[in-house]
């Protein structure tokens, strides 16, 4: 495409020629009739030409020349970042637009400047930090791994190394999977993205797991990264040691006491009994009587040596509580990985039960690979809580295992799966005798397990009113020197309490939560999350909304005891919660029996969204937390909302600060116009429902 010069003097020459041709023309015309006249058209034409050569000359010289040295001036800071001096023409036709374009490029390139000191500073900082976590954890005995999500290692520390024995899969970018058992360690993994999907993320239960070369058992626990999504960030392996050594998954103890000592012992028995049967003199038949009967007592010490040997190993795999239906859903993903043609599906809700689950897992999927030689393309896994456990319930259509098929499979090694032990033994760790019954159809494998050692409500759409709104709550009682003070250099503490009911004058606390925020950024690890005894019933109404039951508070301390507690944690912070006046007034019936006054200034995630956003829209918890984009974990609990509700702040701090309400008391005086109005607000709908 031509440049705007070269088009200006086209179509200027163009227009001149043109003009100048036809004074030409009209001359040649009069010329004979009227040569004065034809003399006049030619100078005209003439003149036409000159005029459009001398304006092209001047737009060339006042517009295209000083937009060209505007040009390379940005193309300069674009290209090195450098700000050239612009070099314009005396007088020109653009203006004011030089002298702030000049000012602009004055500040980019401050700007620039600006960002390259603020990102040394941040390297330098991060590289401090680097050097202090290094320090840490080179000194920290639990063994640490950082591992990406798919499992790439991309931190780990010295006991690590000591604890894996320096494996050669061991390193950054490797596989944690290549020094850790993978079966046992993508099962957690697994379980645990499953659970945290439902909630806030947690640290997962301990488990044990072999490391791939030393077969050394260890003490492992994993924990999500990631403040979105947890697991987005990968996960981070503890590791510790567990007492004992399983040599590449096979078991070299039990193995030597099972083999490579029984055998020699058998033969020395044989021996002995072949020298009894040859009627030898009387001393040497004593004397075989006496080997063969040493020889068998050996065997025996063996025998019960291999079994505490193997009882003491199975001990080492602690039981947790698990809810049927993720070990559903994991063993379905495991039989998927190991290519068994069989589609598990599910019956029933889930129920929880203590169990060793990434054994269990194994044996199920040992199991359904037995039935799948069988012809067996369906199951179903279901799972019934009975009075002293759960009972797991695999069920199939397809042909029914005779008890010694059964017991065969029961007394077979799970090897194929990196475990030591039979099936049998798995089912003893349980506390378990697996037996198959028919059915109308086909048949199923019942697996009774522990009860849970935790409480785990089940969780139903709750059918109380949300809560009411507080409108004569005085917002910052005493801002003062935090006043001055910007929302994003600030420290808040987000809290959010569940409670038997809806009135602070007749009801009590059940549990607080609450979360940090500090720099503008939630900190996940450092939360508060307690349970209270309030000493009274709970309605059957305010547990279908929150789940919590009387099981799950007896014995937790009393209002007074944990409000004592949050007090310290919430020490110097900012107070942030959603309908804050619901929630602090119950906390200040228990100020005085703890011995404590929260009088940290206050800001209420409703009111700014009220501020901010639409009054007359929806600004519950869920109705924020959906136009910011914000996805609550755990609702209807309250350490689940408090984090929906900081991460809620985060982002109405941004937008306050748009709207020019940058410190603490802006916001605060910007809060409390907002009480006024949606208290008028309310009594407009009072009166409107009245008539």
């Amino acid at each position: 495409m031509p440049e705007p010069r070269g088009l200006l003097w086209l179509s200027s020459g163009t227009l001149a020629a043109a003009a100048f041709g036809l004074g030409i023309f009209a001359s040649a015309q009069l010329h004979g009739t009227a040569p004065a006249a034809g003399g006049a058209a030619l100078a005209i034409g003439a003149l036409l030409a000159a005029g459009c050569l001398a304006a092209a000359a001047a737009v060339d010289r006042l517009v295209l020349a000083p937009a060209r040295a505007l040009a390379r001036a940005i193309e300069t800071v674009l290209g090195t970042g450098r700000r050239e001096q612009l070099a314009l023409p005396a007088r020109h036709a653009l203006g004011a637009l030089p002298g702030r374009l000049d000012e602009l490029l004055e500040r980019v390139a401050g700007a620039e400047q600006r960002l390259a000191e603020e990102r040394a500073r941040a390297k330098a900082a991060a590289e401090a930090d680097r050097r202090r976590l290094a320090a840490i954890l080179k000194d920290v005995g639990e063994g640490l791994v950082h591992c990406a999500p798919d499992g790439r290692i991309l931190l780990y520390n010295d006991a690590a190394v000591t604890l894996l024995g320096s494996p050669a899969g061991l390193g950054l970018g490797r596989s944690i999977f290549e020094v850790v058992s993978r079966e046992t360690l993508a099962y957690h993994v697994d379980l645990l993205r499953r659970t945290a999907a439902g909630g806030p993320a947690r640290a997962g239960e301990p488990f044990i797991a072999a490391a791939g070369e030393t077969g050394r058992l260890l003490r492992c626990r994993l924990s999500l990264v990631g403040e979105e999504l947890p697991g987005s960030e990968g996960f981070v392996l503890a590791i510790a040691e567990a007492g004992l050594q399983v040599a590449s998954g096979t078991g070299r103890l039990l193995d030597q006491l099972e083999t490579a000592w029984r055998g020699p012992v058998a033969s020395i028995r044989a021996a002995a009994e072949v020298l009894r049967d040859s009627q030898p003199d009387e001393q040497s038949g004593w004397f075989a009587r006496v080997v063969e009967e040493e020889a068998g007592r050996l065997e025996k010490l063996l025998a019960e040596l291999a079994g505490e040997a193997r009882a003491l190993t199975l001990r080492q795999w602690p039981l947790y509580d698990v809810a049927s239906g993720d070990l559903r859903d994991v063993l379905a993903e495991r039989l998927a990985t190991l290519g068994v043609p069989v589609q598990l599906g599910g019956e029933g809700e889930s129920v929880w039960a203590s169990a060793d689950c990434a054994t269990l897992v194994s044996l199920l999927a040992s199991f359904l690979e037995e039935l799948a030689g069988r012809g067996v393309r369906e199951a179903r896994l279901s799972a019934r809580a009975r009075p002293s456990g759960v009972t797991l319930r695999l069920a199939w259509t397809g042909p029914v295992p005779t008890r010694a098929e059964l017991d065969a499979w029961l007394d077979g090694k799970l090897d194929r799966f990196g475990l030591p032990f039979t099936a049998r033994e798995i089912a003893e760790r349980h506390g378990a005798e697996p037996w198959v019954a028919a059915t109308a159809d086909g048949a199923a494998l019942h697996f009774p397990l522990p009860p849970p050692t935790g409480l785990h409500p089940v969780r139903v759409a709750p059918v109380l009113p949300a809560r009411p709104e507080f409108y004569d709550f005085d917002l910052a009682p005493s801002a003062g020197a935090l006043e001055a003070r910007p929302l994003r250099s600030l420290t808040y503490v987000v809290l959010d309490c569940e409670t038997t009911g809806l009135d602070a004058e007749t009801d009590d606390l059940l549990q607080l939560a609450a979360v940090r925020v500090v720099n503008g950024r939630v900190i996940h690890g450092e939360v508060f999350d307690c349970l209270v005894d309030p000493g009274r019933p709970i309605p059957e109404a305010s547990i279908r909304f929150h789940g919590i039951t009387p099981e799950m508070i007896r014995g937790k301390p009393p209002p007074e005891l944990v409000l004592a507690r949050f007090a310290r944690f919430a020490e110097g912070a900012v107070l942030v919660a959603h309908n804050a006046a619901f929630d602090l007034a119950f906390l200040h019936k228990y100020e005085a029996g703890a011995g404590i006054r929260l009088d940290q200034p206050v800001l209420d995630t409703l009111l700014i969204s009220a501020l901010l956003q639409d009054q007359e829209g929806d600004h519950s918890l869920d109705g924020v937390a959906a136009r910011l984009g914000v996805e609550i974990r755990g609702r209807h609990t309250a350490l689940g909302d408090s984090l929906a509700t900081a991460e809620i702040l985060v982002r109405l701090i941004g937008m306050l600060e748009l709207r020019g309400m940058a410190t603490l008391g802006e916001a605060i005086r910007a809060s409390r116009s907002m009480v006024e109005i949606r208290r008028q607000r309310a009594r407009r709908g009072e009166v409107a429902r009245r008539a």
